[in-house]
């Protein structure tokens, strides 16, 4: 076993611990049993929703320019819809 030292704000720590507490585990296994499912995945075990809500922003656009785009053609008369 080796340490880990992380720095993180003083609120964050003491929620964890709190919460880590309610469920009966320390810190050390809730940080081992993140890194576990890590490692397993090969992937964040959680959602990001900053990168999340980034991805839907683009969509929404794109879907907005392609819908405007195919109104544009309909409306021209290049499109025929069956």
């Amino acid at each position: 076993m080796v340490t880990l030292t992380a720095r993180i704000d003083d609120n964050i720590k003491e929620e964890f611990l709190f919460f880590c507490d309610r469920v009966g585990l320390t810190a050390s296994s809730m940080i081992n049993m993140f890194a576990k499912k890590f490692i397993k995945e090969q992937a964040v075990p959680f959602e990001i929703n900053a990168l999340n809500y980034e991805a839907k922003k683009f969509k929404q656009i794109t879907d907005y320019i392609n819908a405007n785009f195919i109104t544009q053609k309909i409306n021209l008369g290049k499109v025929k819809m069956k």
